[in-house]
């Protein structure tokens, strides 16, 4: 099986090969963002589930749960996927999945979590 790649698609890998110092600082960088964003969602007692990708997990008791914090989240502003048990790795209505963003971005979810937590 042979499968065409564009010499565009070649030449950024060749740069990012070029680069491994820098992209192994950023990948060493999203790590830490994301197992420190990790322990403040333990702290606030939300049932983290971890894993090796940038993705992270949260599982909740219920899907009332769950869908509780989707939705005060979605109000303001930011999205995170809620499982379905298909095209969310299995994970049913009782898992809320996001990305590991920016510090900016994780320093926003972390005030809106606050609030969240203050206000239930």
């Amino acid at each position: 099986l042979f499968c065409n790649v564009t010499s565009a698609s070649v030449e950024c890998a060749m740069i990012v090969l070029d680069e491994k110092k820098y992209f192994q600082k950023r990948v060493a960088l999203i790590k830490k963002r994301k197992a420190n964003f990790e322990k403040f969602l333990k702290n606030m007692g939300f049932n983290v589930i971890e894993s090796e990708t940038n993705k992270i997990f949260i599982n909740f008791q219920s899907s009332h749960d769950s869908q509780k914090l989707y939705q005060f989240l979605d109000q303001n502003g930011v999205g995170v996927t809620l499982g379905n048990g298909f095209g969310t790795c299995g994970f049913d209505k009782t898992f809320i999945q996001f990305a590991c963003g920016t510090e900016k971005e994780m320093n926003v979810l972390a005030k809106l979590l606050r609030k969240y937590g203050q206000e239930k």
